[in-house]
């Protein structure tokens, strides 16, 4: 009777990630062309399409396109700091995703490995991979998360990685553009 208890537990926490990660992406899908017009509706609209393109899990989205057009109309300072925002909160989806899927890990052993790089060496990964342009910045948050990384590490590191790959390419590619 334990181990079928644990089983349905385990499945359980299986399919709540699985439907939080659907959940967070459905936005993305019924909203595709408002997100994408909502970077000229201001600071408030770059902040959202920053935030709902980063909030999908999985799903290759970028708000740095969004961050560059508004930082065409807008203080291209400004528009950095809330993209840079923007896409830091949105990627706790994904870390929360990694918390609640810790409890459905099969192999302990693996899991106990990963907590113990995540403590010792999470910050500075999640930092370099949020600066990064790279697709997949979610298996980190899945991984920051099942490692039980504290969530103002988390936040902390994905919003010094991410706003400060925002001002790097509105920078360099205002300079190319002579934006």
């Amino acid at each position: 009777m334990k181990v079928m208890t644990k089983f349905i537990r385990n499945v359980g926490s299986v399919l709540l990630v699985i439907s939080i990660a659907c959940i967070g992406s459905i936005p993305f899908f019924i909203f595709k062309e408002g997100i994408q017009n909502l970077s000229v509706a201001g600071y408030a609209g770059l902040f959202m399409a920053c935030f709902l393109t980063n909030a999908t899990v999985f799903l290759p989205a970028s708000g740095i396109a969004f961050t560059i057009s508004a930082s065409a109309v807008l203080s291209p300072g400004i528009c950095c700091c809330i993209g840079g925002m923007g896409t830091a909160l949105g990627e706790l989806i994904s870390f929360y995703c990694g918390k609640i899927g810790n409890k459905a890990a099969g192999n302990r052993m693996i899991l106990e490995k990963v907590k113990k790089y995540v403590k010792k060496n999470g910050f500075a990964i999640v930092s370099l991979f949020a600066f990064l342009p790279v697709p997949g910045f979610d298996f980190i948050g899945i991984t920051a998360g099942a490692g039980r990384m504290p969530v103002y590490k988390y936040l902390s590191a994905c919003l010094i990685g991410k706003t400060l790959k925002m001002f790097l390419f509105v920078f360099v590619l205002q300079k190319i553009y002579k934006i």
